[in-house]
Formats: structure tokens, sequence, C-alpha cells
């Protein structure tokens, strides 16, 4: 599904007037700009919701209607991504990686992580190591 498959919508108010709804599109793309610049802040529903100009429960519905992903995921999916380049490519420890990728408790950076890479931060960043000493 694209940002195109939905275009602008209008309805008749009562008084006979056209007036046109909110773009879904636009206020999600907005809400995704706003979200891959600052991912690594923590970002309430409320915040996101206000970039987008739309109802909590309107945006969840639209997000991930038009993402294929919820909010959460959205966020986590661009966390653990950071996470993977820093942990490849800097000598940082893994908690101050969590910390660096918006992740407040390194146990839940773990959990998250784990879930969407299928192994911890550490076996990530040796088995990462390993494959570059191959390489050399």
């Amino acid at each position: 599904m694209t940002y195109t498959d939905y275009g602008e919508e209008y309805r008749q108010e009562p008084e006979g007037r056209d007036v046109v709804c909110v773009d879904l599109c636009l206020s999600i793309k907005n809400a995704i700009n706003y979200l891959n610049a600052h991912y690594t802040q923590q970002i309430s529903l409320e915040e996101i919701c206000k970039v987008a100009m739309m109802s909590q429960s309107a945006f969840i519905k639209a997000f991930k209607r038009i993402v294929g992903k919820t909010l959460i995921e959205y966020i986590h999916l661009q966390r653990v991504d950071l996470a993977k380049e820093l942990l490849q490519k800097t000598k940082l420890n893994i908690t101050t990686v969590g910390e660096e990728c918006g992740f407040g408790d390194s146990s839940y950076f773990g959990k998250v992580f784990k879930k969407y890479t299928g192994m911890t931060p550490k076996q990530y960043k040796t088995s990462k190591r390993n494959d570059f000493t191959k390489c050399v």
C-alpha cells in the first residue's frame, strides 16, 4: 500500500458546504518524518498525534493501515537498526548503545533487539566482529 492509495476525501456538511477531510497520507507522512528525526528520544502518542493533527484513535488506525506496522513496532525497528549499526561500527558497550538508541533500560533493549534480530546485542556484536575479521 502506498501513500498515493489515499486521496483527499470530501463530505457534505449539513449546510451543504463541501469540506476537505484530513489527508491521511500527508498526516502520516508528517508523523513519519517527525519519528525519523526523533526516534532516539522519548515520544508520546499525544505528541505524535499533534504532529499528525489527528486524534489518537484515528492516528493508530491510519498509521497501521498505511505503514503496515504499529507505532511502537516502527519506533523499535528504527532503534534496532541504529543499534545494529552502532554495535557493528563502534566500540560502545551494549548499555551505552541501548541508551543512544532511545532505550532507557538495558534489559528492555536486549529483549526488543532479540525480538527483531533473533540474537542478543552481545551475540550480534560478536558475530559481526567475527564476520569482519574473516574478510581481513
